[in-house]
């Protein structure tokens, strides 16, 4: 289970074969921090973001759902995935995350298995 703040944590510098290129914004007091990784021509796309408790954060995952048109199962942890395989959003008490692979389905896999949330 997640806890605390910290960015490094939350968003880790390698994750599995993925480095972590950047962060832009912060995930505190509402706003989202978008954290872009890659493992060679592979790119993984993550939006985290750290609400007041897991109400807030499915707000969030419904918002998201809203813009891609996936599958959500409104459970704990609550999830969204699209039927093309290439997004997948989730929470965890009052933690969103979602990740996009534009590359496709196997990279967002490969990423998801070795996410440690």
């Amino acid at each position: 289970m997640p806890s605390g703040a910290d960015i490094d944590v939350l968003c880790p510098a390698q994750v599995g074969p993925y480095m972590r290129q950047k962060i832009d914004g912060s995930p505190m007091n509402g706003n989202s921090a978008y954290v872009h990784y890659s493992a060679g021509p592979a790119a993984i796309f993550v939006e985290f973001a750290i609400t007041s408790g897991p109400r807030d954060a499915h707000a969030v995952l419904e918002t998201a759902n809203g813009e891609v048109g996936g599958n959500l199962v409104k459970a704990e942890p609550a999830y969204l995935t699209t039927a093309d395989g290439t997004f997948f959003a989730w929470t965890r008490a009052g933690y969103y995350w979602s990740a996009h692979a534009q590359g496709g389905p196997g990279d967002l896999d490969a990423f998801m298995r070795a996410f440690p949330f």
